[in-house]
């Protein structure tokens, strides 16, 4: 959080060490570098707080689903919501919302939800598209012009459809994943 929203940096550096006969052989794990900055030097980008009113009614939205938590930012345009599977976010933007999964993840797993549920998701997300759009998948993409106020209502409404749709087959695929069903 700090790396990610602050003008400096804090890392952590963790040591396994080992010893055999004569030979020392340390390890190090670096912790904190993995984190992209948000906060724009210089005066010429917009910081954060320039676009804290614009996505303040997505950030404190409400689901039909109680257990979904609020989305938090990733960066001052872009929002993250968590999924029952850790390693599958729905992330939006003004005018995108989509499946991802985090840096340095494979996919697969993300690869083979989405080859399963397909055909079901399509039938109730009639506009949603599959594939890579930017890495992106199971996207929906507001393709209207509009007023800020209707790209958030955009957003809020289909921020909670793909709750409503994904969230339940997410936490069945990743509770069968796990239990072997």
């Amino acid at each position: 959080y700090v790396n990610q929203n602050s003008q400096f940096d804090i890392y952590a550096v963790e040591l396994e060490y080992y010893k055999h006969d004569t030979y020392e052989i340390i390890i190090p794990r670096i912790f904190g570098a993995e984190v992209k900055k948000d906060v724009r030097g210089g005066g010429s980008g917009k910081g954060r707080k320039e676009f804290e009113p614009w996505w303040s009614p997505i950030l404190t939205m409400k689901f039909d689903d109680p257990e979904q938590k609020a989305p938090y930012w990733e960066s001052p345009n872009q929002v993250v919501l968590k999924t029952p599977h850790p390693s599958i976010l729905i992330k939006a933007a003004k005018n995108l919302i989509y499946l991802s999964r985090p840096r340095g993840d494979n996919g697969k797993d993300l690869d083979s939800f989405i080859a399963s549920e397909w055909g079901e998701v399509k039938k109730e997300l009639p506009d949603i598209r599959v594939g890579k759009e930017n890495e992106n998948y199971f996207y929906l993409h507001n393709d209207g012009d509009g007023t800020d106020d209707q790209k958030r209502e955009w957003l809020i409404k289909n921020l909670n459809t793909y709750v409503n749709i994904l969230r339940p087959r997410l936490k069945k695929w990743h509770k069968g994943i796990n239990t072997g069903d």
